[in-house]
């Protein structure tokens, strides 16, 4: 007899929306840079990190965006804000790599 699924069950990097691995170095930095300052990183902040130009950071803000992993409020500085997906998201990245 097969087992149906449970509701705590689910495996949430199936659930989850795939990002490359540039889009998850952007992200990672997101969360990192918010942890060690209390505010998030401006774009270019993102760009010097990643070595690429603002332009091509708000490429990949606006697709982590579109993918759920974060949010930007309108009309303010520093407006990029991580979701519960993204927070999500780094913790399976964190456990991964501490395996």
């Amino acid at each position: 007899m097969k087992k149906t699924a449970e509701p705590w069950d689910i495996n949430l990097e199936t659930v989850l929306p795939k990002i490359t691995d540039k889009q998850q170095e952007c992200l990672s930095f997101i969360a990192t840079f918010f942890r060690d300052n209390q505010y998030y990183p401006s774009r270019r902040e993102i760009a010097a990190h990643m070595g690429i130009t603002p332009a091509a950071a708000n490429q990949h803000i606006m697709l982590l965006e579109k993918k759920g992993y974060l949010t930007v409020e309108t009309g303010e500085r520093r407006n990029i804000r991580l979701t519960a997906s993204a927070l999500q998201r780094l913790a399976i990245d964190e456990r991964r790599d501490d395996q």
